[in-house]
């Protein structure tokens, strides 16, 4: 009872009792899965304050997460991504892969990319992270762009992007 009072602490009771709930809907869910939720470790975290990470290192995480993916048996030939991530000011990357290895680096290709891709960060983490696929109106609305669907789409093949990876 301590640790709960300590995690719904200067809440609302609306809000305190939204939290309660959620955190017994947590525990069932953890019993689901064989585990247990223990609630005095959540109000340890919870006295921690979070750091909340800038687009830059959200992009940078999610892309740095990408090369120990790299499945080579994908490999058909040397391709080169390039990532302009949240507009004009936003963060860019470069990732290619070779028959041995992927490598990542910011900025811009010096020679050139085989695939442009042009989206938001929170768009391409959860690409990246969540299995996330665009669907066809994002393309038509231009939150992402890229010059090549098909590298695109070989893109998350080739980093085994259909499995959910936090």
């Amino acid at each position: 009872m301590q640790h709960l009072q300590r995690l719904t602490e200067g809440m609302k009771s609306s809000a305190a009792a939204r939290r309660a709930a959620g955190l017994a809907r947590d525990a069932v869910a953890a019993l689901r899965d064989g585990e247990v939720l223990r609630i005095s470790e959540l109000a340890a975290e919870a006295a921690v304050p979070k750091k909340v990470l800038t687009a830059e290192e959200i992009a940078e995480n999610a892309v740095r997460s990408l090369p120990p993916r790299y499945d080579a048996s994908t490999w058909e030939k040397d391709i080169t991504w390039y990532f302009s991530l949240g507009g004009k000011d936003g963060p860019r990357w470069t990732l290619e892969v070779t028959e041995d290895a992927a490598t990542v680096k910011p900025g811009r290709p010096s020679g050139g990319a085989d695939c442009v891709v042009k989206t938001s960060v929170d768009i391409f983490r959860k690409i990246v992270h969540e299995a996330y696929a665009p669907d066809p109106s994002e393309f038509m609305s231009g939150a992402i762009k890229t010059s090549d669907l098909a590298l695109l789409i070989q893109f998350s093949q080739v980093f085994k992007l259909s499995e959910v990876n936090s």
